[in-house]
């Protein structure tokens, strides 16, 4: 995020408050309780039809102020905070072109579902 008076860039992520996987993700779970909700977007009950409509406010600084996530634009680079994980590039060359090696990491890391869940599935 940029922004007037902003030197620096900011980082922070967004979650949705209708998704059972906020339980147990890993990101979350590093985020003091009291301060997670600066990560949720709520759900706006006014919008109708097939459309979903979520509410996400950034407050930069003050009460509610939203976390700043260290690291959230990983494994790219930001400048003057970290270099891109080129280790993981690499990694990750192999792992898109093989499509079942790519659903397992989809299901691993970002739909969050363990390994003894996809067994049973």
């Amino acid at each position: 995020m940029l922004g007037r008076g902003l030197l620096n860039h900011l980082f922070t992520r967004i979650d949705f408050d209708d998704e059972d996987a906020n339980a147990s993700a890993p990101m979350l779970a590093h985020v003091p309780a009291e301060r997670r909700a600066t990560l949720v977007a709520t759900r706006d009950g006014s919008a109708s039809g097939p459309v979903l409509v979520y509410r996400f406010d950034v407050i930069l600084q003050g009460t509610g102020e939203t976390v700043e996530a260290p690291g959230g634009a990983r494994p790219s680079y930001a400048h003057g905070y970290y270099d891109r994980d080129n280790a993981f590039y690499l990694a990750w060359d192999a792992i898109s072109r093989d499509r079942d090696r790519f659903t397992q990491w989809m299901r691993e890391r970002v739909l969050l579902v363990p390994p003894s869940v996809e067994a049973v599935a």
